[in-house]
């Protein structure tokens, strides 16, 4: 989880199809709910980890 304006952000693996992708969702909270998910990769491949790394200016790197 990543904080951006105190506004949280998950990354998370997974299952499209045979293989886990990473999807993120941000909190709104106008109405208290997590934004729909968005696919962050593609790969179709196993992953054995990723890690996320925000900067101060909400750029985030992924290692995977």
């Amino acid at each position: 989880i990543v904080f951006n304006n105190n506004i949280p952000t998950i990354f998370y693996l997974n299952l499209v199809g045979e293989y886990e992708e990473v999807f993120y969702s941000t909190f709104i909270y106008e109405n208290l709910k997590w934004s729909e998910p968005k696919q962050l990769t593609n790969t179709q491949t196993n992953k054995l980890y990723f890690n996320i790394n925000g900067s101060e200016l909400s750029y985030y790197h992924s290692s995977i």
